[in-house]
């Protein structure tokens, strides 16, 4: 008997990680093919990429329309995909922009959508909590406190926990940290988390960049540890180059997403 097809979408490098531990667990218990988008870590993971998240990761209605027929094209060869290989199931991690769109196509060919991650809808545009619920099957919510907010708007839900809980330990005493990145001690330690797609991390890293000079001088009290998501380490770095902040710190780390 082949192999049970399944597709399997992320549209960013957090969702690529969390997708990649899903479709691991999934290939230790069932026979799965499993293909749709995604990134290195799921391509790692024995995920057939159909479409590289990078063709559709984007922030904000410019970059958007800068990318539509990327957009396009994505959602035509996971749709084209789909129909060919008949996956009884499509699981598709947070990235709603993309994702709720691609759950309309799927569902009348008689796929059933999982969200696997739902989006912080409780946080913006709260209204469409009502696409989960007609577009999808079933969704797996990461906080406890959203799974009553999708069941009261009549989505199956579930809570499953957050996948990096028990993943994500210090590797370092705070007194070893400070000495590998040339920190004080008894300083407090502010640290900046951009987001891991390309136009966030570029907005973050100019508009973060001048706050970051401005309060250093002003409260002359806090320390700044820039955290950067490794596939955008050298962009960041030449963009702060560039800007010539003189005199601001700069410290940089793997995003703790990128880390063993």
């Amino acid at each position: 008997m082949p192999p049970i097809p399944l597709l399997l979408s992320a549209g960013e490098a957090s969702g690529d990680m969390y997708a990649a531990r899903l479709a691991t667990a999934l290939k230790q218990r069932l026979d799965v093919s499993i293909f749709g988008m995604g990134g290195p870590q799921m391509r790692a993971a024995g995920v057939e990429i159909i479409t590289d998240y990078s063709e559709v990761s984007v922030v904000g209605i410019t970059e958007v329309l800068k990318r539509l027929p990327s957009l396009f094209r994505a959602m035509r060869h996971l749709v084209d995909e789909a129909e060919r290989r008949h996956p009884p199931l499509a699981i598709l991690t947070d990235f709603p922009g993309f994702h709720l769109r691609l759950a309309r196509k799927l569902r009348p060919k008689g796929i059933r959508n999982v969200y696997y991650i739902c989006p912080q809808f409780w946080a913006w545009r709260p209204w469409r909590v009502n696409l989960v619920r007609r577009r999808f099957a079933k969704a797996l919510c990461i906080f406890p406190f959203e799974e009553k907010f999708y069941a009261d708007a009549g989505v199956p839900v579930k809570f499953i926990g957050h996948p990096l809980v028990g993943n994500v330990k210090a590797t370092l005493t705070r007194e070893l940290f400070c000495k590998k990145y040339g920190l004080e001690h008894g300083a407090q330690i502010i640290t900046i988390l951009p987001g891991s797609r390309r136009g966030e991390a570029d907005a973050r890293a100019r508009g973060r960049l001048k706050e970051r000079q401005r309060d250093s001088f002003s409260a002359q009290r806090g320390q700044f540890f820039q955290g950067m998501p490794l596939n955008f380490l050298k962009r960041f770095r030449l963009i702060e180059k560039k800007s010539n902040f003189a005199g601001a710190e700069r410290f940089y780390t793997e995003h703790v997403a990128e880390t063993k």
